[in-house]
């Protein structure tokens, strides 16, 4: 399912460690919950997508180029239950309280810089420990993420995609 570096997924391993971040989204976050992704190119970032998208919750993709007031903008309008990033990520992030961001889940370590917000923060450990969570029913018309434009013309805007555009792409191909 998914090779990176020295580290190898099958199928089954990918959907159980979906499902065991959907079931860190059960002890953690509000039912439905929104989850904000501020990631490189790294196995969790798909892992906390679908694994989102099988809580029921609504992802929202954070571009990890994105840097200073236009993160700022796009974390505050995300409205977000917890925020997954990494370590290498905390200097680039605008100040959480301004972004309404309780929960920070980092996929690596907790840097100790993250000791002085007040922001409840977890480490990839919360979900490796968690039980696998079950997989909740969608709707077709189910928002399940939420991209953001590139902004080309002005403020980027928020595009809402069902869960039938998802489905459909999938039995499209």
């Amino acid at each position: 399912f998914i090779v990176h570096g020295a580290r190898r997924w099958s199928y089954a391993e990918g959907f159980d460690a979906m499902r065991r971040f959907t079931g860190f989204l059960d002890r953690q976050v509000a039912e439905r919950p929104r989850i904000a992704v501020y990631l490189s190119k790294r196995p969790e970032a798909v892992f906390a997508w679908l694994g989102t998208t099988l809580a029921g919750g609504i992802h929202i993709a954070l571009h990890r180029a994105h840097k200073g007031a236009v993160l700022e903008d796009l974390a505050r309008r995300a409205r977000a239950d917890l925020l997954v990033t990494e370590a290498a990520a905390w200097d680039d992030l605008p100040p959480l309280e301004s972004c309404g961001i309780s929960r920070v889940l980092f996929v690596d370590s907790i840097p100790p810089e993250a000791a002085s917000v007040t922001a409840q923060c977890f480490d990839w450990s919360a979900v490796a420990d968690s039980p696998l969570g079950e997989v909740r029913p969608s709707s077709q018309n189910d928002v399940v993420c939420v991209l953001y434009t590139s902004g080309t013309t002005g403020r980027s805007k928020a595009v809402l995609v069902p869960h039938g555009m998802y489905a459909r792409g999938a039995a499209n191909i």
